[in-house]
Parts: structure tokens; C-alpha cells; sequence
């Protein structure tokens, strides 16, 4: 469980820059959500 809570902190830093960088694009893209492409 440990090795999961871990994975699962060297991962979140991805996400958050992921999601600032949506909030910088002007207009906001509708398919953020379901789009990979946005995601790490």
C-alpha cells in the first residue's frame, strides 16, 4: 500500500502543471476532460 501512496505522490506534481497550463489557454478547450492529449 505504500508503494501505491508513493507512485501515487510522484505523480500528482504532473497534474497539477497539467492543469495549470489548461488554464492559461484562452479559450478554454470544451474536451479537456475527455482528450488524453491534455494529460501527462
Amino acid at each position: 500500500m505504500f508503494a501505491v501512496g508513493k507512485a501515487a505522490m510522484a505523480h500528482k506534481p504532473a497534474h497539477i502543471f497539467a492543469a495549470r497550463a489548461l488554464e492559461d489557454i484562452a479559450p478554454f478547450p470544451a474536451d479537456f476532460a475527455t482528450n488524453q492529449a491534455y494529460w501527462p
